[in-house]
């Protein structure tokens, strides 16, 4: 499908195979493509030339070079409930000047970078489970305004890397990411408070998340903390 100045389109329960691009949107605005296989593809869906507003849902994209493409001034889109799995290159890439695109509940895996980020603003990356991935997710230069928490990072060779100042997480109570290699004290990971969340940082390559979970999807349950007791019922 290549979509260009065409807006309020709905692709759904399509099966792409094959193509160059499975569906593409230039200068498309407030599109929905949901419940779409697509393998085989150079790229899974590629979203670029000032189109804004669109969403990609409930789709599964395998074996691709490229599962999901933003770029050349794309905004406010939105990649969510997706399986993006098995790609040569990238999961999710957004690039070229492109703002306040979001990236959320997806499963993302087994690529060489589960999410690029490059020359873009005001991403937010949020309740994905981001996993076994030579990259978990990288923050390119020019990348202002990146958000990224409550998030599963798991078994990636390099969980993650910022070029450009991000958040890693959202100050408390929410917390930021899990970690699976930072979960434990063998690991420096310390709950003296129980809350569920590290003592300290954890750090990596250009960043660091503040306040890490200890345990995955941590954020989903009710926050657990010990109290003394004898000093509740000593005060007045």
């Amino acid at each position: 499908i290549n979509a260009a100045f065409s807006d309020n389109n709905i692709f759904t329960n399509n099966n792409f195979n094959g193509n160059d691009i499975g569906i593409r949107l230039i200068s498309s605005d407030n599109n929905t493509a949901s419940n779409n296989v697509l393998s085989a593809n150079g790229q899974g869906v590629a979203i670029g030339s000032f189109s804004d507003n669109n969403v990609i849902a409930d789709s599964t994209m395998s074996d691709i070079l490229f599962g999901v493409t933003i770029g050349d001034h794309a905004s406010s889109n939105k990649v969510e409930k997706n399986t993006i799995t098995g790609h040569s290159s990238t999961g999710v890439h957004i690039t070229a000047l492109s703002s306040s695109n979001q990236v959320l509940n997806n499963n993302i895996s087994n690529s060489p970078f589960g999410i690029f980020i490059l020359q873009s603003n005001g991403t937010a990356v949020r309740d994905n489970t981001i996993h076994n991935n030579q990259n978990g997710i990288a923050v390119g230069v020019l990348s202002f305004g990146t958000s990224v928490f409550h998030n599963n990072f798991i078994n990636n060779t390099t969980q993650a890397q910022a070029f450009t100042p991000s958040s890693f997480d959202n100050g408390l109570p929410d917390g930021g990411n899990f970690w699976n290699n930072y979960d434990t004290s063998a690991e420096s990971c310390n709950d003296t408070d129980n809350n569920k969340i590290c003592d300290i940082p954890f750090v990596f390559t250009g960043g660091q998340d503040n306040f890490p979970w200890t345990k995955q999807d941590g954020w989903k349950g009710p926050l657990v903390q010990e109290f003394d007791v004898a000093v509740i019922l000593a005060e007045p």
